[in-house]
């Protein structure tokens, strides 16, 4: 079974507050005959809920990865400054090079400020 992070578990976690509002908007709508305004709100405050939930784990990885310059293993986010230019990750043992982990983090997460 694979080791996953804390970020990976809150993205999930938001995904699916956001995809357990439409089953519970379903159920407020035909099993529930619920007042428009009621079903309504509850289907679009999960949606909220979930994306809020989304945003702050994004803002919360842009920061770790800011902070430790990029230098986290890809699978376990393990801070790896200090083990050279490339090596193999002391947690799950993935291979990586300093560049390729910079250049994948900023595709996923994008620059922060004006770095190069």
């Amino acid at each position: 079974m694979p080791r996953y992070s804390r970020t990976t578990r809150m993205q999930r976690i938001g995904i699916g507050v956001v995809l357990g509002a439409i089953p519970l908007w379903a159920t407020t709508r035909v099993l529930w005959p619920a007042p428009l305004f009621l079903s309504w709100g509850l289907f679009l405050g999960g949606f909220a809920a979930g994306f809020g939930i989304l945003r702050w784990e994004h803002a919360r990885m842009v920061r770790k990865l800011h902070e430790a310059d990029y230098r986290l293993c890809l699978r376990c986010h393990y801070l790896l400054a200090g083990h050279g230019e490339s090596g193999v990750c002391p947690e799950c043992g993935t291979a990586f090079t300093m560049k390729a982990l910079r250049g994948r983090w900023r595709r996923l997460y994008g620059r922060k400020g004006g770095e190069g």
